[in-house]
């Protein structure tokens, strides 16, 4: 009878789960962008620093609810640390800000400016996003269990200090405790000599900022107490019906937390009447701008805005990727040294001879291409020299980059057959002179391109050989840099897959057998991310080279420019999204990150001669591995 009464219980609760979020994001959605639309629009919130708060509370809202909700859907939602604290430390930056703002001192109203609340939030942001770090490290999945924290220690930080402390009190007392100030203090505005705009600016913010501090406490505190109850409490396994009206309760709890992010907008219509009208105003401004936009807009002003979105979407996306992409590569590059076991292994030394060539792709190709964008700096229009080198260069590392990952899925392939002659061709030495061969052939083949490119006065540098243009843009881009690598890697991953499927009935040491399993889901990931990245920029060069542009088109002409800039964006994703993918499908791989940290860590205490205290360690397999 109890198992019947349990899954009853579990089935309601995967409903509930669906239908009540599936509704919280398409409201939580239209709610945040009007939001978004509202503040930017007017004037007098676009000068407020309260209203950036809001802002910014909107936009985290938005993407918590894009990003997070979708997997709570499909019963996957975690991970979700730096936007959630991101969201409550806005709304308590605002409230602070509220206060001082309408406080009779002028020395406290003179601490609340613009400029800190861009300062503020900009460290917030970055704050919580370090202080989210920690979770894809000690994020573990195991088949028994899922997708928990294991580690002890940061277990109990993960309990009591994060979710009753960081993600409850501190931010409902701070929040609820200068909204209330703030409240106070408008109520005595009237004695101060303000313009009347200010005066009903400041009433109406400080009722919107008390009004959604109410509501996060009024949704927020179900969560966090559910939360810290559920991980403080035995529950039998056997116990099917507590189980299952449990995760009923953290279901439940769990849509309030998001009701917070989704209802903001319709809290503000529903406690300002002043807001409801600008939200009127902002609408009937927009249609009647939609109305006239066929007569108001040129095509050239229409292509004009295009290429302002995509020099901006350039601009931050490559700069996003380069910072990105330099930070994994370096900490991959620790990973694969300090390891005795990777060290010895010629498919993690091909990993490792691509993560460093990787870094040095993205620091040479990227940042110049940013310092063009930006800075209109582009020395390819004023030395015949650096013209004829860089394309040179970047080919270079491209195929460098694209043949070692063709290598190691070769060599994963090789060393996991259970045919002994084809294993015994996988060597170290082999993988070394592959790679020293490669690296030769590849500079003598891309040095053709100090012949090929010139530079002309009026018009830059490029290929002007028609031949040769036609070499380039249909073998080299398309066959070369496209189909043969991933024709290559994508064969070999999948049969070193099927290989590692059946690895069980070979005679082999078990340490080599979870290195051989590790090393080929890594080389599958990054050989999918291959395919992924690479193939939208080969279809968008196939198309170029089809379709004959009008060069009176300009709208065309900046179409073509956008996708561009996001193909190219997804190409240099390749070399910058290894470690995160690394982290992504290999716990063992985030052990080992840890453990390298934790090396490096007392090997620069030894280095500095500073005291090391005493620890008791619980023995691991990946602390062996290090010399």
């Amino acid at each position: 009878m109890s198992p019947t009464v349990a899954e009853s219980i579990i089935f309601v609760s995967q409903k509930y789960t669906i239908v009540v979020h599936i509704i919280i994001f398409l409201t939580g959605i239209v709610g945040n962008i009007c939001n978004i639309i509202v503040f930017r629009t007017l004037k007098p919130f676009r000068l407020n620093q309260g209203a950036f708060y809001l802002v910014v509370a909107a936009v985290v809202d938005l993407f918590l609810l894009v990003i997070v909700l979708p997997l709570r859907i499909a019963d996957y939602g975690y991970g979700y640390d730096a936007m959630r604290y991101s969201l409550a430390w806005s709304i308590c930056l605002a409230s602070v800000d509220q206060y001082l703002s309408t406080h009779y001192i002028p020395s406290l109203r003179q601490m609340s400016s613009l400029k800190s609340a861009h300062r503020l939030v900009s460290i917030a942001i970055c704050f919580w996003t370090l202080h989210g770090i920690p979770f894809l490290i000690f994020f573990e999945i195991k088949q028994s269990a899922g997708c928990a924290v294991y580690n002890r220690g940061f277990l109990i930080y993960y309990s009591y200090i994060q979710f009753c402390t960081l993600s409850g009190i501190l931010p409902i007392t701070i929040s609820a405790t200068s909204a209330s100030l703030a409240y106070l203090n408008v109520r005595r505005i009237v004695r101060r000599q303000i313009p009347i705009i200010r005066r009903r600016l400041d009433r109406q913010l400080t009722a919107m900022v008390l009004t959604k501090v109410a509501f996060l406490v009024v949704t927020t505190s179900p969560f966090v107490l559910t939360r810290i109850i559920l991980m403080n409490r035995y529950i039998d396994p056997n116990d099917s019906i507590r189980l299952a009206i449990e995760q009923l309760i953290s279901t439940v709890t769990s849509s309030l937390f998001y009701i917070n992010s989704a209802g903001t907008f319709y809290v503000f219509l529903f406690v300002s009447k002043r807001f409801r009208q600008q939200f009127r105003h902002v609408w009937k401004k927009a249609i009647g701008k939609t109305m006239l936009l066929p007569k108001a807009m040129s095509s050239t002003d229409i292509a004009t805005s295009i290429l302002f979105v995509s020099q901006q979407l350039a601009i931050y996306g490559y700069l996003s990727i380069l910072i990105t992409g330099v930070i994994g590569n370096i900490v991959n590059i620790l990973v694969f040294s300090c390891y005795k076991l990777f060290r010895r292994n010629h498919c993690a030394f091909y990993l490792l001879a691509q993560t460093i060539i990787d870094c040095c792709l993205l620091v040479f190709a990227l940042s110049f291409r940013i310092l063009e964008l930006a800075f209109t700096i582009d020395y390819t229009r004023t030395s015949v020299v650096w013209c004829k080198l860089r394309p040179m260069i970047a080919h270079t590392l491209t195929l460098l980059t694209f043949s070692a990952i063709c290598f190691a899925a070769i060599d994963q392939y090789l060393s996991t057959n259970y045919h002994a002659w084809l294993r015994q061709m996988s060597t170290f030495r082999l993988s070394r002179r592959l790679m020293y061969v490669s690296i030769i052939v590849w500079i003598l083949y891309d040095s053709i391109f100090l012949f090929f490119f010139e530079l002309r006065p009026g018009i830059g540098c490029n290929i002007y050989n028609a031949d040769f243009s036609k070499y380039y843009s249909f073998f080299h881009y398309i066959v070369l840099n496209g189909f043969i690598p991933i024709l290559v890697s994508t064969s070999f991953s999948l049969l070193a897959y099927l290989n590692v499927r059946r690895i069980v009935q070979m005679r082999m040491q078990v340490v080599r057998r979870k290195l051989d399993k590790q090393l080929t889901a890594m080389v599958l990931a990054k050989v999918a991310s291959l395919v992924s990245t690479v193939l939208p920029s080969i279809a968008f060069r196939i198309y170029i080279l089809n379709v004959t542009v009008n060069s009176t088109d300009t709208v065309r002409i900046a179409i073509h420019q956008l996708v561009s800039n996001i193909a190219y964006a997804l190409f240099y994703i390749n070399p910058a999204c290894t470690f995160y993918l690394f982290i992504l499908v290999s716990s063992r791989f985030r052990r080992q990150i840890r453990y390298t940290f934790t090396f490096l860590k007392g090997y620069g205490r030894r280095c500095c001669r500073l005291p090391v205290t005493n620890q008791i360690v619980p023995a691991n397999d990946e602390r062996s591995e290090f010399e």
